[in-house]
């Protein structure tokens, strides 16, 4: 708890300040989500220092590989597996989607769930 709280609060405060502010698809808008993305690295070491350890120490825990190798190719390798999964659902989701004012169809909204899904 003294992780997750500060950590969902300072990136959601980051990204509906980000969202609330700058106009659709600037580079404002950009660079306030990838800020509130590293907000849970800046959480984790900011709890770890009021602590009253070393954010050095829990920085070098935090890249040290000693898993076996296949381990580390298996975490690398579900975030980009799934990530192109969601590449070539999305767009061929919304390409088949048809939206009427006030109303989804079936197709868009099998669409929105299998994109929430992955």
């Amino acid at each position: 708890m003294a992780f997750s709280a500060p950590a969902i609060g300072l990136s959601w405060t980051v990204w509906i300040a980000t969202f609330s502010a700058t106009a659709p698809r600037s580079g404002l808008r950009f660079l306030g989500m990838a800020l509130g993305a590293f907000a849970p690295g800046a959480a984790g070491a900011t709890v770890t220092r009021l602590r009253g350890e070393s954010v050095r120490a829990w920085l070098g825990a935090t890249v040290e590989w000693r898993r076996p190798l296949r381990w580390n190719g298996l975490a690398i390798a579900v975030p980009v597996v799934g990530a192109l999964g969601v590449a070539g659902a999305v767009p061929r989701g919304l390409r088949n989607a048809r939206l009427r004012v006030g109303f989804a169809t079936r197709e868009a909204n099998s669409s929105i769930v299998a994109t929430v899904v992955l």
